[in-house]
């Protein structure tokens, strides 16, 4: 198959993780996988467009045409801003199959462009039922994975306290303060190191 992944991130993350090796395994499986993304953007994209926000009818029309010329069978985006784009630009192509992926646990508003989406991926049981509304075709839960060649699991004695540790954007929508009022209901005995790149509030 031929199949187009859109990705407008300017950062790189753990969705952008996601989609790089997605990329990789559906390469390595024998599909034709193209990127498309902003100029200079972390999953560097063969197809480059502005991605200006939500509503970019000028990104809109220019995906459309890289669509029409290049016969994709799947387009495929996993950034909730992308969404609309993509959709307009797959409006009226016959034979190619649009599906998003939702990473967040936020509620995705609806719009009249997703009758155009296939299918829906969510990566958590909880975030497909945020999807209800928008998934009048195909759903499912496809979460993300691990590489375990890449990551092999090597047993080894707990710490003493026990450490559980955090690593990822540090953002109020990923649930750090989740970690850390579970911590206080667990007690002294376990302690908690977090991780990564925040905006400093």
């Amino acid at each position: 198959m031929r199949i187009l992944q859109v990705s407008s991130a300017e950062n790189w993350g753990g969705g952008e993780t996601h989609v790089s090796e997605l990329v990789k395994s559906l390469r390595k499986s024998g599909h034709d996988v193209v990127v498309a993304g902003r100029p200079n953007g972390p999953l560097k994209p063969q197809i480059e467009l502005p991605f200006l926000n939500s509503a970019d009818f000028f990104t809109a029309i220019r995906l459309k045409m890289r669509l029409k010329r290049e016969r994709f069978d799947i387009v495929h985006a996993h950034v909730a801003r992308d969404y609309t784009i993509v959709a307009a630009a797959a409006w009226k192509i016959r034979g190619l199959k649009v599906v998003f992926t939702r990473h967040l646990l936020h509620p995705v508003r609806r719009h009249l462009f997703y009758g155009r989406v296939d299918a829906w991926i969510a990566t958590t049981s909880q975030i497909l039922e945020t999807l209800t509304p928008l998934t009048q075709k195909t759903s499912a839960v496809i979460p993300n994975w691990v590489d375990l060649e890449q990551f092999p699991f090597r047993p080894h004695p707990l710490h003493r306290p026990p450490t559980i540790g955090l690593l990822g954007q540090v953002s109020p929508h990923k649930g750090h303060d989740d970690a850390i009022e579970a911590l206080r209901r667990l007690g002294r005995n376990f302690k908690l190191l977090v991780a990564g790149k925040g905006d400093g509030s």
